[in-house]
């Protein structure tokens, strides 16, 4: 997924090239989202991954909302990332 939704990225100027791109992206999430559904309709599934996967469900649209709106990242990284310091700091305090 983030190699894909990557690429579309970097072609954002390039309408053709990003349309082609986005389509990629939407059917591989579309692939996943089939894949877990299958998977979650199992018997013998643990109760644990039952879990999962139905977690993935409830929250997939909140998951997958960048594919439709480009300029949200996929991940909240960054704002992690610049909040590491003063937390360590904090605990270090």
């Amino acid at each position: 997924m983030y190699r894909l939704n990557g690429q579309r990225l970097q072609l954002r100027e390039d309408s053709e090239g990003f349309e082609q791109r986005d389509r990629d992206l939407r059917a591989a999430v579309t692939a996943m989202a089939a894949q877990a559904e299958q998977e979650r309709k199992e018997s013998s599934l643990r109760p644990a991954r039952r879990k999962v996967l139905e977690s993935r469900g409830e929250h997939w649209t909140g998951r997958t909302v960048f594919v439709e709106h480009p300029e949200v990242p996929m991940d909240n990284n960054a704002a992690e990332r610049a909040e590491r310091g003063p937390v360590v700091g904090r605990k270090n305090y």
